[in-house]
């Protein structure tokens, strides 16, 4: 057994991190091995390290924060938690996730040397194809329950190199090279026969050269380019029911979901890895404290997009797909993307940060800057807390592409005259504000079922202020609308708007139906203005700006039950269900104050009090045979290709076991008006976006 025990300092995991750099591979010493296994070393151009194994396990690895810790900052916590890894093996690993004879490899390489004038120094590492599997995940109040079976199959392959020591910073020196390979990632709750999600395609490929790779006391272990390339994306799959003896490997029979990709250049990059954990207490106004944290891990990332960066959606070996490119920041912000805190600990129960504050500008238990306190007190588990994170950035074209002809390219011609690779002038906006999350994972998803994942949290997407610079916005945009002689953009939609989702034992389960999220204590909010005008270089100007209606709603549900689902063989689309119960849970820290309840509301802006409301909502509602589906020219002929999201939509008993569905009562302003009762029914509704003939 290895156990593991860090703290804030940043220096260990410096020492930690390239340790493992070229102590890894030769873990294999810790069990008996053959002369023709051992690793074999060269130094006739800088020293290189082989090790070549047929299978190395490991029993088990342990993660230990806060040992001998019992206050942070004068906080009293419930010192010393750990969490372990059991039943750990590396072995080689063919390209389906099937065995394959012989041994991996990985070779480490170091290297100095110099360009006559300046010293400088390189390290490698390169593996084979070789699977990582880890059988439980546990924590050390129950070690019991397990969040479930992973594999990981890949062949890593790192370098850095930098002038004047490896991590130096003082100089933009230092090239950086990570690539994944063409990696798998499976899960699984339970034992082999079980549902498995994978994670097909997996990519991360990072590189930069003429960056920073170093260590300060501000930002911890570093790096930073000015520009960066990245290849990253993964192919969701899915097996209901695989044969025991096809566990954790691909067959052609495995579902497609959906496909995600990110490509191109990063500017004004920064990735930082630093000690600490959960924080503790307040500071001298009220205010959450961050700069008090135990013992863990946080992380900052921010970067900007370069123009012709994409994110590109499909659906696994589907005809057609769209991109997403030529970003553009939001007037002023600073980065596209900055995420400053991102932190990861292992908890005890009762050990969380504190709450966050619903529509207030800071979080604290009183809420000093406005706002409704919130908060799911942690059990024994992990942690994975955010703060202050945004996305100020929306791309300004979306690029249709669709192998109309199946040869494998974008060059063709339908027979109706259709571009198979088509540029449109559109723009989804979908920028984030200000992210907040409290989010505690659990070993186990019931009494009974001890593998799985158990969830409590709380997600905050805010706008902070009235600045358009810096809000949440849900919008769709013609960026080559006309204007006299030129042209400008035109957009429409949910413009400052804010976001709650809270929710509490919420059980992730893989079933054989598909990826199951359920719980009975879900609470969602959202308030914005819907309106639009004409963005200016990123700017919505309060004189351009088309305002319509203000919407508010807070919506509790005690039975919460969303299905992600494969599409059937034979097809490819994501398939989506759901199945929700409206009530008003009054739960302290956690429902809505509001006497009404579940409601929703529409005002004129800013006009509160004239508004007509459903408020004290009840009853049933199913969304079922939900599909999102890019659709290909051959599937929609005489239209074009095109993106669809539908469902059929049930209300009251017509859900299974439903209650009718009310709205008890209906008003404006501040008079009840009346009720609206709907005791059943049902009826399909679909949103296509496609360009017109």
């Amino acid at each position: 057994m290895t156990t593991v025990q860090r703290g804030r300092s940043l220096h260990p995991w410096v020492i930690c991190g390239f340790g493992l750099l070229f102590l890894t591979p030769l873990a294999g010493a810790l069990e008996p091995m053959e002369d023709d296994s051992l690793a074999s070393v060269h130094g006739s151009d800088g020293l290189t390290l082989t090790l070549s194994h047929s299978t190395i396990p490991l029993s088990a690895s342990r993660w230990t924060v806060d040992r001998g810790v019992s206050a942070v900052g004068g906080v009293t916590i419930n010192p010393e938690a750990w969490a372990q890894v059991e039943n750990v093996s590396l072995k080689p690993i063919a390209l389906n996730g099937g065995t394959t004879a012989g041994n991996f490899t990985y070779s480490a390489t170091v290297d100095a040397g110099g360009d006559g004038t300046v010293p400088g120094m390189a390290v490698t590492l390169q593996g084979s194809r070789t699977r990582l599997l880890v059988d439980k995940v546990v924590h050390q109040v129950d070690a019991s329950r397990s969040l479930g079976s992973f594999a990981l199959d890949s062949a890593v392959a790192f370098s850095l190199s930098n002038s004047k020591g490896l991590l130096n910073s003082a100089d933009a020196a230092a090239a950086f090279s990570l690539d994944l390979g063409d990696a798998k990632l499976f899960y699984r709750q339970g034992a082999a026969g079980q549902p498995e999600a994978l994670f097909d395609a997996l990519r991360l490929k990072l590189d930069f050269t003429g960056g920073k790779v170093g260590v300060a006391t501000d930002k911890g272990l570093f790096m930073e380019a000015a520009t960066a390339n990245l290849d990253a994306g993964f192919s969701l799959r899915y097996e209901g029911a695989p044969a025991a003896a096809d566990a954790f490997t691909y067959k052609a029979g495995d579902l497609p979901v959906l496909q995600w990709n990110w490509l191109g250049k990063l500017t004004n990059l920064q990735v930082a890895v630093r000690g600490g954990g959960v924080w503790y207490g307040t500071d001298g106004g009220g205010v959450e404290n961050i700069a008090n944290r135990s013992e863990g891990i946080n992380m900052s990332l921010r970067w900007d997009f370069d123009p012709g960066f994409a994110w590109v959606t499909q659906e696994p070996g589907a005809n057609a797909r769209l991109v997403f490119s030529n970003w553009q920041k939001l007037a002023g912000a600073p980065y596209a993307l900055n995420f400053p805190n991102i932190t990861l600990d292992v908890v005890k129960a009762g050990q969380e940060p504190g709450g966050l504050c619903w529509r207030g500008a800071s979080n604290g238990p009183g809420c000093p800057n406005g706002g409704q306190y919130l908060n799911v007190a942690a059990e024994d588990g992990f942690a994975l807390l955010v703060r202050d994170g945004n996305l100020h950035a929306y791309s300004t074209n979306v690029k249709i592409q669709d192998d109309i002809n199946k040869d494998g390219d974008y060059l063709d011609t339908s027979a109706l005259g259709t571009p198979e690779d088509q540029t449109f002038s559109w723009a989804l906006i979908y920028t984030l504000g200000d992210v907040d999350a409290n989010v505690f994972i659990y070993p186990g998803t019931g009494v009974a079922n001890t593998v799985g994942m158990k969830l409590d949290g709380l997600v905050k997407i805010a706008s902070n202020s009235s600045a358009w610079n810096s809000g949440s916005h849900f919008m769709i945009a013609d960026t080559a609308a006309a204007k006299g002689a030129g042209t400008t953009t035109l957009g429409i939609g949910f413009l400052r708007s804010n976001i709650l989702f809270a929710f509490n034992d919420l059980f992730l389960a893989l079933k054989p139906e598909g990826i199951n999220l359920k719980s009975g204590q879900v609470r969602v909010g959202f308030n914005g203005r819907l309106g639009g005008g004409e963005i200016k270089s990123g700017d919505l100007a309060a004189a351009d700006e088309v305002k319509l209606l203000d919407v508010d709603a807070n919506l509790e549900f005690d039975n919460f039950e969303v299905t992600l689902s494969p599409s059937p063989s034979g097809s490819s689309y994501m398939g989506f269900g759901a199945r929700l119960r409206f009530t008003d849970l009054n739960v302290s820290n956690f429902s809505s104050p509001d006497a009404d309840g579940s409601y929703i509301s529409i005002a004129e802006p800013g006009r509160s009090d004239v508004n007509i409301r459903l408020a004290q909502i009840t009853g049933d509602l199913a969304l079922q045979n939900g599909r999102v589906d890019v659709l290909s020219e051959a599937e929609t002929t005489p239209r074009t290709a095109q993106l669809m999201i539908g469902s059929d939509i049930v209300l009251g008993s017509t859900v299974s076991g439903g209650a009718p569905f009310l709205a008890n009562a209906v008003k404006l302003g501040a008079d009840s008006l009346a009720s609206v009762v709907v005791p059943s029914g049902q009826w399909y509704s679909s949103f296509s976006l496609m360009k017109q003939r």
